[in-house]
């Protein structure tokens, strides 16, 4: 269940180099070093991405979001910042 903090946001990649638990990982990662300065306060930033991949037998977009979805509940129920495919 999302928090009233929680940002979503939902990237749609085409084919990719790299394998996609990678190019998550690497947000994730470059996230999680900025250091973000507002007023008199510092803080940081964590992100977590789920990941689903389309394949054959996937039924359409909606499918590939539904499992997308499910995966990311998956790493903010597995304690946030985390990449879940």
């Amino acid at each position: 269940m999302p928090y009233a903090t929680d940002f979503r946001a939902r990237w749609i990649f085409g084919r990719m180099d790299a394998p996609a638990r990678t190019v998550a990982e690497r947000i994730r990662k470059r996230v999680m070093s900025l250091h973000i300065a507002a007023h008199k306060f510092q803080f940081g930033v964590t992100v977590s991405i789920g990941i689903a991949e389309a394949g054959d037998s996937t039924s359409g977009i909606d499918a590939l979001m539904g499992a997308a979805d499910h995966a990311l509940y998956q790493a903010n129920a597995e304690g946030r910042n985390r990449c879940t495919a």
